[in-house]
């Protein structure tokens, strides 16, 4: 199934600067800003269905049947972070398909742009392979950026 032509939209620089400026003032709407760390991302819980779906019924268990909530645990805490988790969870969930939407739809622009722009290559390639004056520059500059494999990798005879 080919791409060709399945994006052909203009995306202005202002409707660029409108789309940016919506997201920073969704971020900013948030009410606290905390990253995590490569090591701490790897060793924590992972909310998915199961486990959000634990945490909400374990919240509305402690609530219903507090008697069974050791002394330790401050209970008022533990509800204002399963209610912004559940809320996190929500806006994540709602913009997880939008995200993948932006990304799918710039890997198939990005697809049919670079289609065309190896074509281009090819074409100022042959022409410096030619001896065309003013394809060489263009494709001594273009290939340091060639997005294909580099040099010396793949079946390397010399790594035998």
């Amino acid at each position: 199934m080919s791409n060709e032509g399945r994006i052909s939209a203009e995306f202005s620089d202002e409707l660029l600067n409108q789309f940016l400026k919506s997201i920073d003032d969704l971020y900013q709407l948030l009410p606290v800003h905390v990253t995590l760390s490569d090591d701490e991302r790897k060793g924590g819980f992972k909310l998915g269905d199961k486990t959000s779906s634990f945490l909400e019924k374990g919240k509305t268990y402690m609530e219903q049947a507090p008697q069974f909530t050791p002394s330790y645990v401050d209970k008022a805490e533990t509800f204002r972070d399963a209610n912004y988790t559940l809320k996190m969870l929500t806006i994540a969930r709602k913009m997880q398909p939008i995200l993948t939407e932006i990304e799918d739809m710039a890997t198939i622009a990005g697809t049919e742009a670079l289609s065309s722009i190896l074509s281009y290559y090819s074409s100022v390639r042959d022409a410096a392979n030619k001896g065309v004056p003013s394809a060489k520059d263009i494709y001594e500059d273009l290939k340091k950026r060639f997005p294909g494999r580099p040099k010396g990798t793949g079946n390397n005879e010399s790594a035998k």
